[in-house]
């Protein structure tokens, strides 16, 4: 007895258990349509990423912390262009309802103070805290009778325009305007360059735009509150926003609900014209309703495969489900087969010995993908590693009731009446012109070698998420109106206490800014020195002032008095200058009316605070971040970071993958052909189909991402299935309408892709389309091309077969 004659056996043994094996079945398949029903959808970003480098996952949870993360902002746009006190009213009105709902902890429309402390007395008593010595050497240059001249016959002028009488306490105060030094250094802390502030209110150049910001305990990954949280602000919006104005909101939790839509939009789509394209094909193909038992092993092994993984992880990626569709094309290229090898039969030994014959190909062909596929699980991307199990466990349990379950439902409902031409499409007979075949696919080979040499890698995550033409009308409308605040790099100065964090936020600062450009950093370094720097600058300025004081009274004294001021005019600045200054702490930055920017940029994380610093994100901050010179308590997190993170990841995963698969394959091939031709003959339609699919996609620029990646795995697999069956087909004495079986089979799984190409998820499509290149390929290449090469190699042999 061979080995695969054990199939014939259990065929034998199973036969005169029928009932029972079909009521276990049953139970099986209702019982994982039960767990389907608890299935927790996710659609976590963190799956997307590499989770073997505890760094990595450090920085990703920093971005995550950010305050950005929890900010919503909403957009106010004037259509009309001619109420602008209306829309200020509105945003009033707007402010009001949201700061009521449960979903918002504040809202913000400019900048709000104490009554009794204000920005411009905020600067000025901060003159003293924030001027460095470098700030008192160009202050020495000043101290000219001709600059102080100058500068007291401009703020005279002054006081005869409307705004004259506003302007006689900051006369008084700051004669020489020193704030002006230190408003400087605030400009290094607008996170809106394009954005201005009238009234208390953001508000843009033209006035036709009023920007509110709210604070939400909304997680970006609870999608649940955050589809919510999204339609209560369009309820706020019907009740208090009149027509005429557009309502504009944008935030993390808008891209979390579109993606999360998007997805299960694409579900239903997928799924539905994946099934519905298979059920044509086999009617069209096999005119013959038990066709429906390969359907019933493709559904099953999907809902089975559905329900293990939900058993193992606690929430299945939207994108795992998807995947469902190619698995239903993928799960019936094995039943296929012998479904061609039984339809006709209607003996019962007849039926064990074809299962004898044929599950030695099906089996191996099942090994091949199973193993294949299992190199997934070997992935730094929890995603990747989720969708090999599902799929793995799908092929498992198709290959199972394949072997076990399907020869016993063809054999109960055979009839002797069903004849070869009720549903033979291929007629098979000598090779006709196999030089042709092999000539044009060696041109083809050729031609896609040359193309697929620009093929690259893309880790941008933003690639992989759906965005309404909506959102992205939202979003440039935002970054045209308020600034492009939103794609900077984020850099974090950590420290045990405030005061430790702010002196490392310092170094950062100091050691980025003449590189960066001083307008291209956002930093809390020019507003917040640590306490220590604050102390030293204001010893700098008492010590500069105890030198200079008389000089500058005699030179004011003397030029106040040839323009026109009296002699007292300036007491205020003279007396400030022995007063002694209160430090600067959050607490005095937040009743100037600018706690926003606390907020925002200082960030306590259990035992530590964190300050954030804004730099722009390239390759040159990167470079000076993991310089050896760095300040030490700096952590550099962004967007262009985790993409070429993940863009190395994918590279080295790809091609762990194309070898562990290839060594898996022959170590499969070998044993069963046990003849070099043979291997290398049945590793055309993979050879095939991976040149013709990088061929395309660099012709058309399309990159591998962290899933297209996975079509390599597929392609690989199916490709070996249709070349071992063609390969027995050709060599051995196996008809088995083996050439049907391999072009239905490959096009259900082309219309499982395929349909995935009607997704309008980035992360679908870039599947389907990948993988519908290289099984495009594979099938006519195992097709024509195998017994194209098969004859070349074998003119003597006895067989020739072809199409």
């Amino acid at each position: 007895m061979g080995l695969f004659d054990i199939f014939g056996q259990i065929y034998l043994f199973f036969s005169k258990r029928r009932p029972a094996l079909f009521v276990i079945s049953t139970l099986i398949i209702l019982l994982s349509l039960f767990y389907l029903t608890k299935i927790r959808l996710s659609e976590d970003i963190k799956s997307l990423l590499p989770d073997s480098r505890e760094d990595f996952l450090l920085e990703f949870n920093l971005l995550q912390q950010t305050p950005f993360m929890h900010k919503v902002i909403i957009n106010l746009r004037d259509r009309s262009g001619a109420d602008k006190e209306g829309l200020t009213d509105v945003a009033d009105d707007l402010a009001e309802a949201i700061a009521a709902s449960q979903y918002f902890t504040s809202v913000t429309s400019g900048p709000v103070s104490d009554q009794n402390f204000d920005i411009y007395a905020f600067i000025v008593k901060s003159i003293p805290n924030l001027v460095t010595r470098d700030d008192l050497e160009e202050i020495r240059g000043w101290l000219t009778p001709e600059y102080v001249h100058e500068k007291l016959l401009e703020k005279y002028t002054g006081l005869f325009s409307p705004e004259g009488s506003m302007m006689i306490d900051d006369i008084r105060l700051d004669p020489l305007d020193i704030k002006t030094l230190v408003l400087k250094k605030l400009a290094s802390l607008n996170i809106m360059p394009e954005g201005a502030i009238k009234n208390n209110r953001f508000i843009d150049p033209s006035g036709s735009n009023l920007m509110l910001i709210a604070d939400t305990d909304v997680d970006v990954t609870d999608t649940l509150n955050a589809e919510r949280m999204l339609a209560e602000l369009g309820a706020i919006k019907q009740k208090t926003v009149p027509e005429k104005i557009d309502m504009l909101i944008l935030s993390p939790q808008s891209y979390t609900v579109t993606n999360a839509k998007a997805i299960k939009k694409d579900l239903v789509v997928v799924l539905s014209i994946s099934s519905l394209s298979m059920i044509i094909l086999f009617f069209l193909f096999l005119k013959n309703w038990r066709a429906f038992f390969v359907l019933l092993i493709s559904f099953s092994s999907f809902a089975i495969a559905l329900a293990g993984v939900s058993l193992i992880y606690a929430t299945i990626s939207a994108i795992t489900i998807g995947f469902g569709s190619v698995l239903l094309g993928l799960s019936d290229d094995l039943s296929l087969h012998v479904y061609f090898a039984l339809r006709r039969n209607g003996e019962r030994r007849e039926t064990g010995r074809i299962m004898s014959e044929v599950s030695r190909p099906v089996l191996y062909g099942g090994l091949i993908i199973i193993c294949s596929l299992s190199l997934l699980l070997l992935s730094d991307l929890p995603g990747q590693r989720q969708l090999g199990l599902f799929s793995i466990i799908g092929v498992i349990i198709s290959l199972i009731f394949t072997l076990l379950l399907l020869p016993q439902m063809m054999q109960a409902t055979s009839s002797s009446k069903e004849t070869r031409s009720d549903n033979v499409i291929l007629i098979k007979g000598k090779a006709s012109r196999p030089m042709l075949y092999i000539t044009l696919w060696i041109i083809m080979l050729l031609a896609c070698l040359w193309s697929g040499k620009r093929i690259g890698f893309d880790g941008d995550l933003n690639n992989l998420n759906y965005r309404s033409d909506e959102l992205k009308e939202i979003e440039g409308h935002i970054k045209r109106t308020w600034g492009d605040f939103n794609t900077r790099a984020m850099v974090f100065s950590e420290g045990d206490d405030l005061e430790s964090a702010l002196m490392v936020n310092e170094s950062l600062y100091s050691y980025i800014k003449d590189d960066s450009g001083k307008d291209a950093v956002i930093s809390m370094a020019t507003l917040l020195p640590s306490i220590a720097t604050q102390r030293s600058n204001i010893e700098a300025w008492r010590s500069f002032w105890s030198e200079n004081k008389n000089m500058v009274r005699a030179i004011l004294d003397n030029e106040g008095s040839s323009i026109g001021f009296t002699n007292d005019a300036f007491d205020p600045f003279m007396i400030s200058l022995d007063e002694s200054p209160e430090f600067i702490t959050p607490e005095t930055i937040s009743r100037a009316g600018i706690s926003a920017l606390i907020d925002y940029l200082i960030i306590p994380y259990r035992d530590k605070i964190r300050i954030l610093t804004l730099a722009p994100d390239n390759e040159r901050t990167r470079e000076l971040l993991k310089a050896p010179d760095c300040p030490d308590g700096v952590r550099f997190v962004s967007q262009g970071y985790i993409g070429e993170m993940i863009r190395k990841t994918v590279g080295h995963d790809f091609v762990h993958f194309i070898v562990g698969a290839l060594i898996v394959i022959l170590v499969l091939l070998i044993p069963l052909f046990r003849d070099f031709k043979k291997v290398i003959l049945s590793m055309v339609p993979v050879v095939t189909g991976v040149i013709f699919m990088f061929g395309i996609m660099g012709l058309f620029d399309i990159a591998f991402n962290i899933f297209n990646v996975i079509s390599s795995i597929l392609l690989i697999g199916l490709g070996i299935d249709y070349g071992i069956f063609m390969v027995c087909r050709c060599s051995e004495d196996y008809e088995h309408d083996t050439d049907t079986a391999v072009l239905l089979s490959g096009l259900t799984t082309v219309t499982g892709f395929g349909a995935l190409i009607f997704a309008s998820h980035p992360a679908l499509y870039s599947i389907g389309i990948t993988v519908l290149l290289g099984i495009g390929a594979a099938i006519p290449s195992a097709i024509y091309v195998i017994p194209a090469l098969y004859h070349y190699f074998d003119k003597g042999g006895k067989k020739v077969v072809s199409l």
